[in-house]
């Protein structure tokens, strides 16, 4: 008997870039359009998603015509007063519908790309799993994850429940937590000192 050239559907990625903060720590403006090693974190950012996802969302709130030229729908949060990444991811993901959702924070550029197909295989692998996502020796790192849709769609029906937390949300789910010995690439930019290069940092 001939077996069947049927080959499986490959899960469809979406990938959710948040870029919606306050920047509070870096004194307001929009941290997605700052500089970092020469152009815009929104582009390492995208740089990072891009290869890795089949469509992108862009989670923001501010400069938005800007933030349209990079050719990707935009999605602001629906509250006011910047209520936090899990309200982007919430409102991001009701615009779309994919089996996986790679989410990454705009303020992390030294991450690798194996850092994001490594969770998108985790996910693949295990049907029963619902989110991956790295710990350093800093802790949890939820500012890079990936979800399933069954995730996605309790946070829909959850959202006011969880009070504006990732750790609660991902408390609900059936979560592989992948350890990262380099803590390095996770370092999240969030003060002016942390733009400068290794070389203005010595002197």
């Amino acid at each position: 008997m001939a077996r069947s050239s049927v080959q499986p559907r490959q899960p469809i990625c979406c990938g959710i870039a948040l870029c919606g903060g306050a920047a509070t720590r870096l004194g307001g403006g929009n941290k997605a359009l700052k500089l970092y090693a020469g152009k815009p974190l929104i582009e390492h950012t995208l740089d990072l998603l891009v290869p890795q996802c089949d469509q992108i969302i862009i989670s923001a709130n501010k400069d938005l015509d800007q933030i349209r030229s990079y050719g990707h729908p935009i999605i602001p949060d629906r509250e006011r007063g910047f209520p936090g990444p899990l309200h982007g991811i919430h409102d991001a993901s009701q615009r779309t519908h994919a089996d996986q959702y790679l989410i990454l924070a705009c303020d992390m550029p030294a991450l690798k790309p194996y850092h994001l197909s490594l969770l998108k295989t985790a996910l693949s692998e295990d049907p029963l799993l619902e989110a991956a996502l790295y710990r350093t020796s800093d802790g949890l790192q939820p500012g890079l994850m990936i979800v399933s849709d069954s995730a996605i769609r309790l946070l829909h029906a959850h959202i006011s429940t969880l009070d504006g937390s990732l750790k609660g949300w991902l408390a609900c789910l059936t979560t592989k937590v992948i350890d990262e010995p380099n803590a390095k690439g996770f370092k999240n930019l969030n003060h002016p000192v942390d733009f400068l290069s290794e070389d203005e940092e010595s002197r």
